[in-house]
């Protein structure tokens, strides 16, 4: 009886021992796949920042080239509008000097009609006095 026992508490023991086993593998896989999930998920994380700050760069050059087809737009704007005010102060100095030209034209006519009547008033003077 006691050799039953005794081989009795061996087994117990034996099938403690396999219990025991069996947890502390199952508890290294539990934990093994708990660490594989934990690097998947900083590799997922790493994809998503990496994708974002992709997206942020892209974002960053669009903005550039926008800021730089406003300058030139603006520059263009700039030489156009200089375009446009040389253009006017041109016609307006060509106004002038078409009304000084004018101007001076009616003088010069006024001038000959003057010395044309100063010429015949000298000349009927002339006659009145021979």
């Amino acid at each position: 009886m006691k050799k039953r026992k005794r081989i009795k508490t061996i087994k117990q023991k034996i099938q403690e021992e396999k219990k025991q086993k069996l947890e502390e593998e199952r508890q290294i896989k539990k934990n093994y796949l708990e660490k594989i999930k934990k690097e998947k998920q900083i590799i997922e994380d790493q994809k998503k920042q990496r994708l974002k700050i992709e997206k942020q760069l892209q974002q960053n050059e669009r903005h550039k080239i926008k800021i730089e087809e406003q300058r030139i737009k603006a520059e263009e704007r700039k030489l156009k509008d200089q375009e446009e005010k040389k253009q006017r102060e041109d016609d307006l100095k060509l106004k002038e000097e078409k009304l000084r030209l004018e101007f001076l034209e009616k003088q010069r006519i006024r001038q000959e009609k003057t010395k044309s009547k100063e010429l015949k008033m000298f000349k009927s003077k002339n006659k009145e006095k021979s």
